[in-house]
């Protein structure tokens, strides 16, 4: 199920191979294996509760999938052009939506940190001109997979080195079933430029001066990293169990 409703300036470097590297990409301080904490994220001034309410909040004007009316929220910071992104939608995320978000027990909602450079921007922007089609998820899932099984799974960059230009953005919709007129006009226009760079507001208020992705939230609590799905799958039974 997918309802109609995100940035941070700057650039970096490939910290390393993705399978030799940290786990996380960061504009602060903080980077290594992820964890989760259910505490307030370090540099945020926020509870728990207040989190919760506050992504709530972020939701309502963002696309969701799933149950509206799920007991558990999750919500994923991320970039498209991140390899641990990547890693984490391969080895997370995908077990999470059969398991979970089908089954009607989360209701996943998705922001863009697109703060790697201009195919970050662009392709955060494309996303949503499919959400327009109602093919957000279809597209979200299809930039996540392609990079990382050309470029990442082969160590290889794919940071704005072309994968996620204008021209190929446009030719992904087509191949996934877009009415390639209206998403080109949607696109060109940069309907939603405005949308994305919302996300950098949302991210200061709850990730403080900690920002990296991915970083999700289940119920509030935070998960920084591209934790294992059978941690990821146990805070979420343990919020279900509330």
């Amino acid at each position: 199920m997918e309802q109609k409703s995100y940035l941070l300036p700057g650039s970096i470097l490939l910290a390393a191979i993705v399978v030799a590297g940290a786990l996380v990409y960061n504009t602060g301080t903080k980077s290594g294996t992820p964890t989760e904490n259910n505490n307030e994220p370090q540099g945020s001034n926020l509870s728990v509760d207040e989190i919760k309410t506050a992504l709530a909040e972020a939701g309502k004007s963002r696309i969701y999938l799933g149950d509206p009316k799920a007991p558990v929220h999750f919500v994923e910071f991320g970039d498209f052009q991140c390899p641990f992104c990547g890693k984490f939608h391969k080895e997370a995320v995908n077990d999470l939506k059969k398991d979970y978000i089908a089954t009607g027990k989360v209701k996943m909602t998705y922001i863009d940190l697109a703060f790697l450079g201009e195919e970050s921007i662009k392709s955060a922007e494309a996303a949503q001109c499919a959400g327009d089609q109602n093919q957000y998820w279809k597209y979200y899932d299809f930039l996540y997979t392609y990079l990382w099984d050309n470029y990442y799974a082969q160590n290889k960059s794919g940071e704005n080195a072309g994968v996620f230009a204008d021209d190929h953005l446009k030719k992904f919709a087509k191949d996934l079933g877009l009415d390639a007129t209206k998403f080109n006009e949607c696109f060109d226009s940069r309907k939603f430029k405005s949308k994305v760079e919302e996300s950098q507001t949302v991210a200061q208020k709850v990730l403080g001066d900690q920002i990296s992705t991915p970083t999700s939230f289940v119920n509030g609590r935070i998960i920084s990293g591209a934790l294992p799905y059978a941690q990821l799958k146990k805070l979420i039974d343990e919020e279900l169990a509330k």
